[in-house]
């Protein structure tokens, strides 16, 4: 059925759906190392904003403040950014003494290009901290946060760090722009920077950061999907549709399945709902294992929605109950990028699902039920 003529109920549905199977918003592209002496800006008309890093350095020019963050002397420019300042004719030092900039990890300060011509929109210069992975981290949600709604966006942030801090500058800058998918007739919040350009990164890293984020923005898609849309019977429907995008091998136990198995508890569990239990394992086996290769098992809470059962939860606590599945949809997404990155170790999720609801077959404090293996509990 097409979204335009299905009901609204149904469409809602659709557009969120689609969120889960969508492409990262920026497109990350590794330039060559910037030449000493040369500007950001040079060449860069089509490009929204240059960013360019400043750090926090202590007073005596030895390093970073005791915390890391906070600055006792001036702001220290780093790659680019004296060079960048030229171009865009502004003193950098001037104008962070005026805004009290400090250089600490996500500070961001604004300059506009003077008068129309050959240079980017707009001059950025963005606090890193102590340079730091957890500094870099937050600089790079930062400027996921000030950067929304442009189209091109060339920084200098990762050029000369080493590859471990490069990608924690791209995974703060991808996971810091996520904003929950939304099916409402309202606008929502300006989409990511189009397009982030990197000099000096590694192409590899940049691959890898991208797998990363697009499995946590999975997980966070799946943890803010609505309850009524997500069961267990639909949440077993992504794995395995992710499985079949993925290369994974997929099994799913129905309610039938777990009775003869003796599941009892996640059939205990899921009575109540008129929505059936589901026990999902997924496994991804490495073409090229690495040396020492391990078994990883990964276990993820998936209850759709749990209201507590008979021991109804007040209202406060019910509102984040559709969240209660997000271990599985953390170990979903930790299977699908397993298989997109190429781990060298063997993985198996299992994705045990059931909604906890009040009904006539809801279990009752003090039951006693048979779980597998046996044990009563």
């Amino acid at each position: 059925m097409s979204p335009h003529t299905a009901a609204p109920g149904e469409r809602t549905e659709h557009v969120l759906e689609e969120a889960l199977t969508a492409p990262l918003p920026t497109r990350l592209s590794a330039l060559p190392a910037l030449p000493k002496g040369t500007s950001l800006a040079d060449g860069a008309a089509a490009v929204a904003a240059v960013v360019v890093p400043v750090a926090a350095v202590a007073e005596d020019g030895a390093g970073p403040g005791a915390d890391g963050q906070a600055s006792k002397g001036p702001p220290q420019p780093r790659r680019g950014a004296a060079e960048a300042a030229v171009s865009f004719r502004t003193d950098v030092a001037a104008w962070a003494e005026v805004s009290s900039m400090s250089g600490k990890a996500g500070e961001i300060l604004t300059v506009a290009a003077p008068g129309r011509g050959t240079l980017p929109q707009r001059l950025v210069l963005l606090g890193v901290g102590d340079e730091s992975a957890a500094s870099l981290r937050a600089a790079g949600a930062a400027l996921a946060r000030a950067t929304a709604g442009l189209d091109v966006v060339r920084a200098s942030v990762v050029d000369g760090l080493a590859e471990p801090l490069q990608r924690a500058f791209v995974e703060g800058f991808l996971l810091g722009g996520y904003r929950p998918p939304r099916a409402g007739l309202s606008g929502g919040p300006k989409p990511m920077a189009s397009v982030l350009e990197l000099t000096g990164a590694s192409a590899e890293v940049l691959r890898r950061a991208a797998g990363t984020a697009r499995a946590v923005w999975l997980a966070r898609n799946l943890a803010n999907m609505p309850s009524n849309v997500k069961n267990p019977a639909w949440m077993a429907a992504q794995a395995g549709r992710l499985a079949a995008e993925s290369g994974l091998r997929n099994r799913v136990r129905d309610e039938q399945d777990l009775a003869r198995g003796g599941f009892g508890g996640i059939l205990a569990v899921g009575e109540g709902s008129a929505s059936a239990p589901r026990l999902v394992e997924l496994s991804y086996t490495p073409a090229a294992p690495s040396e020492g290769a391990r078994h990883i098992v990964l276990v993820g809470k998936g209850i759709t929605f749990d209201t507590g059962g008979v021991s109804l939860k007040p209202r406060e606590a019910l509102v984040p109950m559709k969240t209660d599945m997000a271990g599985a949809g953390v170990v979903l997404a930790v299977l699908s990028a397993a298989a997109g990155l190429g781990v060298g170790h063997r993985v198996t999720g299992l994705l045990p699902l059931a909604e906890n609801a009040i009904g006539a077959g809801s279990y009752r404090p003090g039951d006693v039920v048979t779980v597998y293996g046996g044990t009563t509990v």
